[in-house]
């Protein structure tokens, strides 16, 4: 049975702002770039601490891969900003998730339901898998489940969602450690 949530009220506009100094992305088609600032937060999934930081949008016409995209009405269904923030030993990430039907019924596969999905290449081979633990493909489901290619992660990784008007909040805070070569 699914366990959806409507939203009336559209979150507000979303428009990414421009970045002094780029650090380039995958994302197809224009280039795009997400400028991290130095600084920690709270990962509490309420994403007030992170001001009118560089953000940039994905939707259906700029996110590298989108499950089911027939199913996809317009931005108000599915479409984000994501920041991302650092400090000597953590990346934090935040995601503001516009959604107009939240769904989370698929138990342990996340990956079925509305989650947002961040891959980082600690190894930084090109490479979306790496045998000795430095690639890494965190899932955070809108119900707070957290996986890391669809197991259990670290205790260390820290992760907050917060059901909003319009749609949903992440914020993922990745140990810089977790993503050294042969480190689990």
């Amino acid at each position: 049975t699914p366990t959806p949530s409507v939203f009336d009220s559209p979150l507000p506009t979303l428009t990414p702002e421009d970045t002094p100094t780029p650090t380039p992305t995958s994302i197809p088609g224009p280039e795009r770039s997400l400028q991290s600032v130095a600084g920690a937060v709270i990962v509490d999934g309420d994403l007030s601490d992170w001001g009118s930081e560089p953000a940039v949008l994905l939707d259906l016409a700029t996110a590298s891969y989108s499950s089911q995209p027939e199913h996809i009405s317009g931005d108000a269904d599915s479409s984000m900003l994501v920041r991302s923030r650092w400090t000597s030993d953590y990346l934090y990430f935040a995601f503001q998730v516009r959604d107009d039907f939240i769904i989370f019924d698929s138990g342990d596969a996340p990956w079925n339901d509305d989650t947002v999905e961040l891959g980082l290449d600690g190894e930084n081979d090109d490479q979306s898998y790496s045998p000795t633990g430095g690639d890494h493909q965190f899932q955070v489901r809108a119900d707070g489940t957290l996986r890391d290619r669809g197991d259990t992660t670290s205790p260390a990784v820290q992760a907050a969602v917060a059901i909003v008007p319009g749609g949903y909040q992440v914020e993922l805070g990745v140990p810089v450690q977790q993503l050294e070569i042969g480190r689990a």
